[in-house]
């Protein structure tokens, strides 16, 4: 896989990617290299949330305000609190007032198992 290029990029959250693994570890199990291998692992080790789950928490949070990005990695940690929450969205060029940064909280902790 590696030097193949691609033909698109986006955001992907870890759900997906462990969607996308599944499928392609169905389809191509010989092809399956080292490199897909430990991603495999580690999206099927740390992928808290199922397939749909995963979509409905992404869409929920980009309808917050979250941009695509900000949103996979929220959905990635799981903070459990306000601040938590503001060191992942550091990356974020905008800030967010004390109600925004709760409703994502709120809706982190319905989604958490």
């Amino acid at each position: 896989m590696i030097g193949k290029g691609s033909r698109s990029s986006r955001i992907a959250t870890l759900p997906e990617v462990l969607g996308i693994l599944e499928e392609r570890k169905k389809d191509d199990s010989e092809q399956f290299g080292y490199e897909l291998e430990l991603s495999y692992e580690y999206a099927k080790r740390f992928s808290s949330l199922g397939d749909e789950k995963g979509k409905k928490m992404k869409d929920e949070l980009v309808e917050l305000g979250l941009s695509q990005k900000a949103a996979a990695k929220v959905m990635e940690v799981m903070p459990i609190n306000v601040l938590q929450l503001k060191q992942v969205l550091v990356m974020e060029k905008k800030t967010y007032e004390e109600d925004e940064l709760a409703k994502v909280i709120a809706t982190v902790d319905k989604y958490r198992q």
